[in-house]
């Protein structure tokens, strides 16, 4: 999600952590103000107060306090109710929290729609992030460390917070991409509410392709909305299945009435999109067998470079083919420019190898390029050698490697221009199909690992910028023939 760096007076945070804690719970806040109010008050050296995140009524997000570091938020202990900081007597609650204020008082009532939508997302996001548990006992109120704090009072429904970053235990989502049918006119959004904005417009009959479910705003009663491979959202009382049932076909919960607020009468917006086709031939000869991915559709928001450390993309497969760990991508692009889709992008496979579970794996659709990556000068300086110690090609054939110092090496694989074409023209059908942004990361970040700032990115990516250990995809590649 989107957020903007702010930050605060130096004297009220610390810097780190002690003792070796990390952020164990999350702490919600009222800001008793506007958000002009709280950044001047965490601007101020004297006021000791600050957090690590700030979120507006309009869902604007800003950072205060890097996540690694202690923020001033909740640290005073009054008769706690809160297991996890009562089974704590003399630790200071900052010391193992993240603390998250929200604008406005604790009794001006429910809040805005949108800021509901960003502090779930923010939520969703730390918690797995830091492997936080997204139940009662680790997403806490302030008042639940300090009873007298009132704070952030009845507007703040936490466990419905909880059910939108997907944390509620026995939430049921849908295992299987489900064809809907339109049976009133309706909006296509980017997010589960009536203020998400409006992708395009579902006629009567038109079929939606779901693969899950989701809380979000009710509407006449009914908080049921689907969600489909890209990421658009539809309000489920205008389908045939305003009663979502799980992958059996059981009935998840009472929807309530079906009401019309969420339905379109007029003729603004354009028709929902049909399903993108590539410009480019696909081909299918390796794909992969059902054991070696996981069959369930999940919304993508990501792209993923990698590049293969081997001359094919047949010795890729080949070597997936016997890893029962599901270590695969959707696509190879061998070297002279062929497309080969392993299994179907909505579906994923774990391609990153990110301790703490496959939350980026599964938001993410993975593009293996066929290159060895980094090469090393044979002994008399006259070739180039890769990990086998096979001659990659002679330090003559300057066309064929890039010489450019990254992670200890020297020299790099060029990629082939044909090669370069078909990964752009892919990357540009995924975008577009799935409605992943079109988007590189900032220059001074296209080669390093940054796992807060990538955590949160979405648009094109590669391994490297997740996992500090890896080469791909190098600095021999073209970023700018993406876009």
């Amino acid at each position: 999600m989107e957020k903007r760096w702010v930050g605060c007076d130096p004297a009220n945070f610390h810097a780190g952590r002690p003792a070796g804690l990390r952020p164990e719970i999350i702490v919600l806040h009222s800001a008793r103000g506007t958000v002009f109010d709280a950044v001047r008050a965490y601007s101020i050296p004297a006021s000791s107060r600050s957090a690590h995140y700030l979120v507006a009524r309009d869902g604007a997000v800003t950072q205060h306090v890097q996540e690694g570091d202690t923020a001033f938020h909740a640290g005073l202990r009054v008769n706690p109710s809160a297991s996890i900081v009562r089974a704590r007597p003399t630790t200071n609650p900052n010391f193992y929290s993240i603390g998250i204020e929200h604008e406005g008082h604790p009794g001006a009532g429910p809040w805005p729609q949108p800021q509901v939508n960003a502090s779930a997302a923010l939520i969703g996001e730390i918690a797995a992030r830091w492997r936080i548990p997204l139940d009662r006992m680790h997403v806490i109120a302030h008042d639940e460390v300090r009873a007298s704090a009132g704070c952030p009072g009845p507007g703040c429904d936490i466990d419905r917070l909880l059910v939108l970053a997907g944390g509620v235990q026995g939430e049921k989502v849908l295992q299987i991409a489900r064809p809907l049918t339109l049976t009133a006119r309706a909006n296509i959004r980017r997010s589960p509410d009536t203020t998400g904005g409006v992708l395009g417009v579902a006629q009567v009959g038109a079929t939606f392709e779901a693969t899950g479910i989701t809380r979000g705003e009710p509407v006449g009663g009914n908080d049921w909305w689907y969600v489909d491979a890209a990421g658009r959202h539809l309000w489920a009382g205008a389908t045939d299945q305003p009663l979502p049932g799980d992958a059996d076909g059981d009935p998840l919960d009472d929807p309530g009435s079906t009401d019309e607020m969420e339905l379109s009468h007029g003729s603004a917006g354009p028709a929902i999109a049909p399903v993108v086709a590539p410009t480019f031939a696909i081909n299918r000869s390796l794909a992969l067998p059902p054991k070696d991915y996981v069959a369930v559709a999940t919304p993508k928001d990501l792209i993923v470079l990698h590049f293969t450390a081997g001359l094919t993309a047949r010795s890729a497969y080949e070597t997936w083919r016997n890893d029962p760990r599901r270590i695969a991508t959707a696509y190879i692009v061998d070297s002279d420019g062929t497309v080969f889709e392993m299994f179907d992008p909505r579906y994923w496979a774990s391609h990153l190898g990110i301790k703490g579970g496959p939350v980026h794996d599964k938001r993410s659709i993975g593009i293996e390029i066929a290159n060895v990556g980094p090469l090393t000068p044979s002994a008399d300086r006259s070739a180039l050698t890769w990990w086998t110690g096979k001659t990659f090609c002679s330090l003559d054939a300057t066309n064929d490697y890039c010489r450019q110092r990254y992670r200890g090496f020297e020299y790099y694989a060029a990629f082939p221009p044909a090669q370069v074409a078909s990964v752009a023209a892919l990357v540009r059908y995924l975008t577009e199909r799935f409605a992943i942004p079109l988007r590189l990361p900032p220059a001074d970040k296209r080669h390093e690992f940054d796992e807060a700032f990538f955590t949160s990115f979405r648009g094109i990516a590669t391994h490297a910028n997740f996992r500090k250990d890896k080469f791909d995809i190098g600095p021999a590649f073209e970023w700018e023939a993406l876009v």
